[in-house]
């Protein structure tokens, strides 16, 4: 995934937007790639980026595994 944006993004942005995710408790992962620019164009960055993408959605859609309390007959 390369993003290509028009206008600069000041790290200024970032920060504050990381200030408010924090505030709101929302889960989020950040990756600053601070040599690229606006194109990702290292192939070990870009390799990098894929494999983080790629790693989140499985975390998203692996199966979560079930447990279940038994409960003794003298619970009942």
């Amino acid at each position: 995934m390369i993003c290509s944006l028009s206008a600069t993004v000041h790290f200024q942005h970032s920060a504050e937007l990381v200030q408010l995710l924090a505030a709101l408790n929302v889960n989020y992962t950040l990756q600053i790639f601070p040599d690229e620019g606006h194109n990702i164009i290292s192939i070990k960055s870009q390799s990098f980026m894929l494999n983080s993408v790629l790693s989140f959605f499985r975390r998203c859609f692996e199966e979560q595994a079930v447990v279940v309390m038994e409960t003794s007959k003298e619970d009942d």
